[in-house]
């Protein structure tokens, strides 16, 4: 599993295994797999804290 980190200026596209904190709080593109939900809904995300 992995996250793919879009430059949209130049289209560079980083491969993550990890994310970092930083990288967490990017704009999403997509969706979250069920693993990120999960992790999310536990720490007591909903749409309201959307970032």
């Amino acid at each position: 599993m992995c996250w793919h980190i879009v430059d949209y200026e130049t289209w560079k596209r980083d491969k993550v295994e990890v994310l970092t904190h930083e990288q967490e709080r990017l704009s999403p593109w997509g969706t979250w797999n069920d693993t990120k939900l999960k992790k999310k809904l536990v720490e007591g995300w909903t749409l309201e804290k959307w970032i």
